[in-house]
């Protein structure tokens, strides 16, 4: 699972739900920015390619994108409009390159 870091407080909740509800709640996001959808909580999740050292990119990555569920997977669009991140239990399983290659490489793992 994914988990979210307010920008604010920095306190992370494991469930998406709940960190919505505390965004809401909390309403800094909207009263500083003054849009009610500019809520924004960070998706931090394991990149299983980082090698110490700082190879292969961080060794998490971190998206204000809100997650597309399919399948018990999350996909995030975390570089707009290029890259989709597919995670499942906190760790990035792969990376495509449009939603809809992240949606096949999913149908794929049901087949194999």
């Amino acid at each position: 699972m994914s988990c979210h870091v307010c920008r604010y407080s920095g306190e992370k909740t494991c469930d998406p739900q709940e960190a919505e509800i505390k965004c809401m709640v909390c309403g800094r996001c909207e009263r500083e920015l003054n849009k009610p959808e500019s809520c924004t909580m960070t998706a931090t999740y394991k990149n299983p390619w980082y090698i110490r050292g700082g190879h292969y990119g961080p060794e998490y990555y971190s998206t204000t994108a809100t997650p597309v569920d399919y399948m018990g997977y999350q996909i995030y669009e975390r570089i707009k409009g290029l890259l989709f991140d597919v995670v499942k239990d906190g760790v990035c399983q792969t990376q495509c390159a449009g939603r809809l290659g992240a949606k096949n490489w999913i149908d794929e793992q049901g087949s194999i």
